[in-house]
């Protein structure tokens, strides 16, 4: 009896060891299957310096249409990688729950980040001050999230949309000494897009900057000029090409755009210099330059307008000239320059052209506009642009047009 009991219990006490084992097996199994099943890190992108983003996956010869620029290490979520359309493979990146843009590979650094990382963040202090030369709106946000800025005339508006960001603030600061801005309003949109509104006292304008510094947003807007005269502004001319990129060449002479091009810009340098002027020219002489070579030139000189020279080449009946602007402030500017230069005898008239996505076209911290005299593929054009009197009388013609602008922009300050 005794010994049966004893072999009950040692049979009881083995299968008792079988359950727990098996229990913890089944422990470490579930331990297992929850590792596997956590959720995958999410494929992201960080901005370098200079990254901007596209509007869409298409592309000419002068890439994609940008559509903004944004500071370094902004990241944000790749949704798909494009194929070859045009502008090269790219990254379409989603911006908040509703909208996504397009970015190329060479501005940003491939990561990985956690899947709440992209969560909505709340914007929580403001504040709108002088700060001598420029109106600084501070936002204070928590993280770095895209934006894109719209800039539009009569009345003068901005409207900054950021994105991956709700409203709670509550106090928003504006100084009573400001001089470019008149108001500013926080407009919640989609649930995750902060829109802020900004009015100017004047529609005119003068460039901004906008960038991130630590976490919060800073939008610098620029004072207008004291006066609308050239004496003491400093401005920058490019001459477009130059060293290894001659530009267009001329069929029957044989000329190279990127002399004709810099002859533009030291014939309008004496007659701007003459007016009071500081000149920066951003290509001097037959050098090779990089786009962004010439745009640093302008922005290290903090020049207070841009002006672009080059000349054009199509089909060999195609002449004329033509002024070009990406965005709707610069129109003016080149509107100015094209309704002097058509005045000149037998000079034919190409347009007006805006949207236009050349690089030094973007920068938005100072006005600017492009003159493309005319098409050195026209026998006709090329022997015009061939005579140093004309190519004179086209820079005459250009300065009176910078002139007629700034006459029009302190008629609008009125």
């Amino acid at each position: 009896m005794k010994m049966s009991k004893l072999l009950a219990g040692c049979f009881f006490t083995a299968a008792m060891m079988m359950v727990g084992a098996a229990n913890a097996g089944a422990q470490q199994n579930d331990s297992t299957t929850v590792q596997q099943e956590a959720p995958a890190m999410v494929k992201a992108v960080r901005t370098v310096e200079g990254a901007f983003l596209n509007s869409s996956a298409g592309g000419d010869r002068l890439g994609g249409n940008k559509i903004g620029y944004l500071s370094p290490n902004v990241v944000m979520e790749v949704v798909e990688t494009t194929e070859d359309v045009g502008a090269g493979p790219l990254y379409k990146v989603k911006l908040s729950e509703n909208r996504t843009a397009y970015i190329m590979p060479e501005n940003v650094v491939d990561t990985l980040v956690e899947p709440g990382y992209f969560k909505t963040v709340i914007a929580e202090s403001g504040s709108v001050s002088n700060v001598g030369k420029a109106d600084r709106i501070a936002l204070g946000i928590g993280a770095r999230k895209p934006y894109l800025v719209y800039e539009e005339l009569d009345p003068h508006v901005m409207t900054i949309d950021i994105y991956g960001v709700n409203n709670n603030i509550n106090w928003l600061t504006q100084k009573l000494d400001l001089k470019a801005v008149k108001s500013v309003d926080l407009i919640q949109l989609d649930g995750d897009i902060l829109r802020v509104k900004v009015v100017f006292q004047k529609n005119v304008a003068w460039g901004y900057r906008i960038g991130y510094k630590g976490n919060t947003l800073e939008v610098y807007l620029k004072h207008l000029p004291e006066k609308f005269t050239l004496k003491g502004m400093t401005v920058a001319l490019d001459a477009g090409h130059g060293g290894e990129q001659p530009g267009a060449i001329s069929h029957k002479m044989r000329l190279n755009e990127k002399d004709i091009n810099l002859d533009f810009a030291y014939t309008l340098k004496k007659m701007l210099e003459k007016k009071g002027a500081k000149v920066i020219l951003t290509r001097p002489d037959d050098r090779t330059m990089t786009m962004n070579e010439r745009k640093a030139a302008a922005l290290d000189n903090d020049v207070d307008f841009l002006i672009s020279l080059h000349n054009n080449a199509a089909g060999p009946k195609v002449r004329g000239t033509s002024t070009y602007y990406k965005y709707i402030v610069n129109r003016e500017l080149a509107k100015c320059i094209l309704e002097q230069v058509i005045t000149l005898p037998d000079v034919g008239y190409f347009g007006l052209v805006g949207n236009f996505n050349f690089s030094l076209g973007q920068p938005v911290e100072y006005p600017n506009a492009l003159l493309e005299g005319l098409f050195m593929s026209n026998e006709q054009d090329e022997a015009m642009l061939a005579d140093p009197r004309f190519r004179r009388q086209m820079m005459e013609k250009t300065l009176k047009g910078i002139e007629n602008w700034l006459k029009r922009c302190k008629e609008a300050c009125k």
